[in-house]
């Protein structure tokens, strides 16, 4: 199963807040998708498969949603990796003639130590996630929300 929480009013639609806790780090607009997922190693392979779908229906090419998909497959891991549930994606197109996609996860803050899977990997496996993120993007950030949830968020060009 894809979700650790329910999705209202439909899972994966592209409309409007889809988390289930209120939170939006954005105004809903026809081009704004969210999802919940679960705190495992699965999350990222459920946000790209989801994400592709959805960057598909806007019209981007294939490289932009490799690209895309790199930049979410990261934010995701990190937060699994190293932060408390939940994890939240969001996906904006900003629509305003700027050719621009946001990415969002949100989480729950730090984590005291991370989990086991990610603390037996080789140490060369950990660390390169924010220097792709930092190459792909034209902006990244991290934010609080009024939710006191964590984001972490970068802008791509997709034009």
């Amino acid at each position: 199963m894809a979700l650790s929480g329910s999705i209202s009013p439909a899972a994966g639609t592209t409309d409007g807040d889809r988390t289930g806790h209120g939170h939006s780090p954005h105004a809903p607009s026809p081009r704004d998708f969210g999802l919940l997922l679960e705190h495992t190693p699965r999350a990222s392979a459920t946000a790209r498969h989801e994400a592709r779908r959805v960057l598909v229906d806007w019209g981007l090419e294939d490289e932009q949603v490799h690209t895309v998909l790199l930049v979410v497959s990261e934010l995701v891991t990190n937060a699994v990796t190293h932060a408390r549930p939940p994890v939240i994606l969001h996906l904006r197109d900003t629509q305003e003639g700027t050719g621009h996609v946001q990415v969002h996860v949100s989480d729950g803050g730090p984590r005291t130590a991370p989990l086991t899977w990610a603390a037996n990997r080789a140490d060369d496996e950990h660390g390169r996630g924010t220097d792709i993120v930092a190459a792909l993007t034209r902006d990244t950030g991290t934010d609080l929300d009024g939710d006191g949830l964590i984001d972490h968020w970068a802008t791509l060009s997709v034009d």
